[in-house]
């Protein structure tokens, strides 16, 4: 038999997932914007959506930029990242190794230094 979930274990188990990824400002953020929208009366939706368009036509230029500025930074933090962990795997090995041979008197094959 499936198990049933409720919305409240449902909305214990994204708010988790947005703490473990460092996303829960941005959705505490999206949650409030879709209440503000939802509590809009009906006869002030167009303005919304007018807003809504003008702020992002208005922004577009700027959140264009950001996003170019922010790949180029992942990019090279990404890179640098990559080169400390796989200098961190070598020095490792390299320890790992020198220990693991204390015991044998002929050279290990399966360690590479």
């Amino acid at each position: 038999m499936a198990r049933r979930f409720t919305w409240a274990q449902a909305t214990r188990d994204i708010v988790i997932r947005l703490i473990a990824t460092g996303q829960l400002p941005v959705g505490i953020f999206g949650a409030v914007v879709l209440l503000m929208i939802y509590k809009t009366p009906n006869e002030h939706m167009g303005e919304v959506w007018a807003t809504l368009n003008l702020f992002i036509k208005a922004r577009a230029g700027l959140g264009y930029l950001l996003s170019i500025l922010i790949s180029a930074v992942w990019y090279i933090h990404a890179r640098f990242q990559r080169r400390n962990a796989e200098n961190e795997l070598k020095r490792v090995a390299s320890e790992r190794t020198a220990q693991q041979q204390q015991f044998f008197k002929d050279k290990l094959e399966s360690s590479k230094e």
